[in-house]
């Protein structure tokens, strides 16, 4: 019986979750290394001429060609016709791509079909990714450099070659996350942790118009982000978690946490590559950008906290503030929770008297030619596969603590924004820069396109970018220069 009891525990050890889940994040390296449910048929079309290892699939016109296969091309058309049949209300589309080899041809192939079947009137938002390419140990020098230029050049290309069929284009590039922060660390071999940080941002700046109470719907939230017809390129920043301690008050939070365009300093996850080596006026303009804010408990996080009102009540609170703002004394003097904290006051968040107000206050204290803002109470569930890259700092339901006990974080609140800034002229100048670079006969031999559409993709971005910062230059009456030794 004690032999049998001792296995009954080994085996229940065996099982235990926290040490599965220690190893399983350890030894997955793709979401696909775990996915469980079916996949519905008619949501995967397969390419069996490069289903088989050897055969690349490396250049944008190949996967153009690609799609010119009957087979391909019905697969797709019938798989889009099912789905887009069984909306209720179809807004739009979103469309996830690998920007980098064959599969950005057969997206700019698949859009065009989606512009000709639904036309203008239905969005596209498109998110065109970009991972580091490393060099593997059968490469020479000169093969792995070939080997990264050609993956520029591809993203390079698809950007031109979907520009004028999408209503929003989004970068995301791999090397732009950095690995570790003060609340996360990631292993940047690992497109499993990568790949999850991407999938929290473009979950969130999509909360706009997926959810059946839209405040706002997905052609419209697009409108007001294209204030051009040129600024199709947007970025994605955002907080994660969006950092909070309990005892905080939504004033200390926001105080704490500086306007909206200076985020390019607080912001711990930006997509839009070299925007932070970007000269101080191009970070800190935006053109448009929306704002998304979840996971602060209204019931939980009161407007003010003060030492000595801590027993009364909320409405008493709010009323001893206005009587006080109304004599003329600093809020955060006189009833500052933290002593400690020296931060400069928010003359802008003073005097609210609820939630919506200061809320609102603090988003409108970034001005842009367009702007939408939405607010969630609700904490964003992480599922039990997530990996684990959040620090101990961080505890379960996302707040930050001064000693944390080692623990799944099962929730986090999260801020995120999609912005159209000058800044982004720079990576448009970038790609051009490289397509310049890479023009010799090998490299556009490479590409598989003729020299002539090749030079006029390299002359398409460098207009792209002098829109840009054309724009931002007439604003500020003077010229702008987006080169920059680093980038």
């Amino acid at each position: 019986q004690q032999k049998e009891e001792q296995k009954e525990e080994e085996q229940k050890k065996e099982y235990d979750y926290d040490m599965y889940m220690d190893d399983f994040d350890k030894n997955t390296k793709y979401w696909s290394d775990f996915l469980n449910p079916y996949l519905h048929p008619k949501s995967i079309v397969e390419l069996q001429q490069y289903n088989h290892n050897g055969i690349d699939f490396n250049t944008f016109t190949e996967g153009m060609d690609i799609m010119k296969n009957d087979r391909v091309f019905d697969e797709y058309e019938t798989s889009i016709h099912h789905f887009a049949e069984e909306c209720d209300t179809l807004q739009g589309f979103q469309m996830l791509f690998d920007g980098h080899n064959g599969f950005a041809g057969a997206s700019s192939k698949m859009i065009e079909n989606l512009r000709d079947e639904f036309g203008n009137k239905v969005p596209v938002q498109m998110y065109q990714f970009g991972p580091i390419v490393r060099q593997n140990l059968n490469q020479t020098d000169l093969e792995y450099s070939r080997a990264k230029s050609l993956s520029l050049v591809n993203q390079a290309i698809s950007m031109c070659a979907t520009f004028d069929l999408t209503r929003s284009i989004i970068p995301l590039i791999e090397s732009t996350i950095p690995s570790e922060t003060s609340t996360y660390k990631v292993n940047m071999d690992l497109p499993f942790h990568t790949s999850s940080l991407f999938a929290l941002a473009i979950d969130s700046v999509s909360m706009f118009w997926k959810r059946r109470e839209n405040p706002i719907s997905m052609v419209d939230y697009l409108d007001t982000l294209q204030i051009r017809n040129s600024f199709k390129c947007h970025a994605i920043q955002t907080r994660i978690p969006f950092e909070h301690t309990q005892g905080q008050s939504l004033y200390e939070i926001f105080n704490a946490s500086k306007p909206l365009h200076e985020h390019h300093n607080t912001m711990n996850f930006s997509v839009m590559p070299q925007l932070y080596k970007m000269k101080e006026k191009l970070k800190t303009c935006y053109f448009a950008h929306s704002i998304f804010l979840r996971g602060l408990n209204m019931d939980k996080i009161p407007l003010y906290i003060m030492d000595s009102t801590a027993n009364m009540t909320y409405y008493q609170q709010i009323q001893m503030i206005l009587a006080q703002s109304q004599r003329g004394s600093s809020l955060t003097e006189k009833y500052r929770l933290n002593k400690h904290l020296e931060t400069k006051e928010n003359k802008e968040l003073v005097d609210c008297t609820t939630w919506k107000e200061m809320t609102q206050k603090y988003y409108d204290q970034t001005r842009a030619f367009g702007k939408v803002d939405r607010f969630l109470q609700d904490t964003l569930e992480l599922p039990q596969v997530f990996p684990r890259i959040f620090k101990d700092p961080v505890d379960e339901d996302g707040f930050i603590v001064s000693h944390a006990k080692p623990t799944r974080t099962k929730r986090i609140p999260i801020m995120a924004q999609q912005i159209v800034t000058p800044a982004i002229g720079a990576h448009l100048k970038f790609l051009g820069r490289v397509m310049k670079n890479c023009s010799s006969s090998t490299s556009i031999r490479d590409t598989q396109l003729d020299a002539d559409s090749y030079l006029e993709y390299a002359e398409q971005l460098d207009q792209l970018h002098d829109d840009y910062v054309d724009f931002f230059s007439d604003m500020v009456e003077e010229d702008v220069d987006t080169d920059d030794d680093d980038y």
